[in-house]
Formats: structure tokens, sequence, C-alpha cells
């Protein structure tokens, strides 16, 4: 068994343990403290927009199982408000840029280490007349969302801001009014089934 094989088999046996309790009722629910920070060009339409994911930065890709999670996790969410994903020479509606990853934080000393982790999206027309800046016109929306954890494994927390990142993008929201996800909230648990029945497919762009 490849390394990356072995890997993902871990990641989703563990994810799919979480989503198995989360379906039997579990007495204690999980919950997250979100900050999102969404800006929007306007009135927002999701339902049967097709689109194509893109690294924000090339590099990401270079972690395949990562990447494949990421680009799964975001696919689900985005599907579950009704857009769509086109692949090879098909002309997406909009370009939506996935950056991911983790920043910088002020340890403070005494106090415990924790671990900002993000992801952001960005969504922009896509424009055909533009191949010098990769078929990316205005932007539509920006979404990026984040948490802050003990653990700097960032694998275990993209489905939750997969989920939550769908659930704000096309808003206005500022990044100091953080929000209380749990981990039996729907789109949450939508993401995270889909995670365990992906088996290690290849990411689609």
């Amino acid at each position: 068994m490849k390394l990356a094989d072995f890997g993902l088999t871990i990641l989703v046996a563990t994810l799919g343990l979480g989503v198995a309790g989360l379906i039997l009722g579990c007495s204690s629910v999980s919950t997250h403290t979100v900050s999102v920070d969404a800006i929007s060009d306007g009135p927002t339409k999701f339902s049967s927009v097709s689109y194509r994911l893109l690294p924000r930065d090339p590099v990401l890709t270079r972690e395949v199982l990562q990447y494949n999670l990421a680009v799964t996790c975001v696919n689900t969410a985005l599907g579950g408000k009704g857009m769509f994903a086109v692949s090879g020479n098909v002309a997406p509606e909009l370009l939506i840029e996935v950056d991911y990853g983790e920043a910088p934080m002020l340890v403070l000393p005494g106090a415990p280490r924790l671990h900002e982790l993000y992801l952001q999206l960005s969504a922009r027309k896509y424009r055909g007349d533009a191949p010098a800046r990769n078929f990316k016109g205005d932007e539509i929306w920006n979404v990026r969302v984040s948490v802050k954890d003990p653990d700097p494994g960032l694998e275990h927390v993209l489905p939750l801001l997969a989920a939550v990142a769908t659930d704000y993008a096309g808003t206005e929201h500022q990044p100091d009014n953080s929000i209380e996800v749990a981990d039996t909230a729907p789109s949450v648990v939508s993401v995270k089934s889909a995670v365990v029945g992906s088996r290690g497919s290849k990411p689609r762009s």
C-alpha cells in the first residue's frame, strides 16, 4: 500500500467514526468557534451556476492527499448550494480560487499553543478573452473562515471550514463577529459524509 493511500485510509476511517457518531446521536456534541470574513459584490446566485476550482497557489497541489481532501470538501459544499463543477474544455460561469493553510499566530508566554487554520474561497467571473490572467475576471464574492485549534493538522477541520465557507459565501460578514458551529450542523455532516465516501478520488479542477 502506498503511503498516500495509507494516509487517506486513516483519515477516512477517522472521519467515518465521527460521522457514525453523529448519526447514532452522541450525547456529546462538539461546537467550534469560527471566524468568518466575507464580502460580496451584490446579490449572488448559486443554484445551477457552473464553476471550476483553482488553487490560489500551485504549491498547494504538491500535498496531493490534502489537496484531494480540500477539493472534495469544497465541491460537496458548493454542490449543496446547487452549484456544479465543470471540467475539460467546458467554460464555467465562475472560477473559484481555493486557499488554505495555517496563519501565523502570536503565542503569549504561558498560554497554550493554538494554530489558526483557515480556508479561503474567491469567486471570479470567467473571462475567455483574458488568457494572460488565467481567464479570471472581476471578483464576485470572497469568504475566509478560520478556527483556532491546538491540533495543527488541517485535515480534521477542512470539512467544517468548507461547510461554513459556502454557507457564508455571497454575504457580508465581519471577522470580529465569530459564530458557533456544531458538528451536527447539516452542512457539516454532509461534507464529512462525502469525504468518507470519496475513498481517495482524484481532485477535480
